[in-house]
């Protein structure tokens, strides 16, 4: 209830809630929403894997809680909406991008990993 003339506030997280005037709340309760962040340009390469459908390509993924990695190999099967789908067939431990020899895991015979176009990347059939 709010008396007349006057505001009143119900103080935030208390075990006992009390109405206070809203001239002595100090800070805002609710922080000013950020605007968010822009989408990052896609590179020539983002571009052209979204753009070729059949095109080689891979996509490197490393978990928090291991220290290797594993990249995926596969071909662009379809694109929607700045996401690309592709059927990866191979699992290869580590990033081929720097591995000496690539060492194949056994895997599943097909499958599809959708992600953004930015996150994979081109690599030799």
């Amino acid at each position: 209830m709010a008396r007349s003339g006057t505001n009143f506030r119900v103080s935030a997280y208390t075990a006992y809630r009390q109405l206070i005037p809203s001239t002595t709340v100090e800070a805002p309760i609710q922080s000013a929403a950020q605007p968010a962040a822009a989408p990052k340009p896609w590179s020539n390469e983002s571009q052209y894997i979204y753009s070729n459908i059949g095109t080689t390509v891979c996509y490197y993924d490393q978990s928090k809680t291991s220290p290797i990695g594993y990249t995926y190999r596969g071909q662009v099967y379809s694109v929607k909406e700045g996401l690309v789908k592709v059927l990866t067939r191979e699992k290869i431990k580590g990033d081929v991008r720097t591995a000496p020899v690539w060492e194949h895991i056994s895997w599943h015979d097909k499958a599809f990993i959708t992600a953004p176009a930015s996150a994979w990347f081109v690599c030799e059939s």
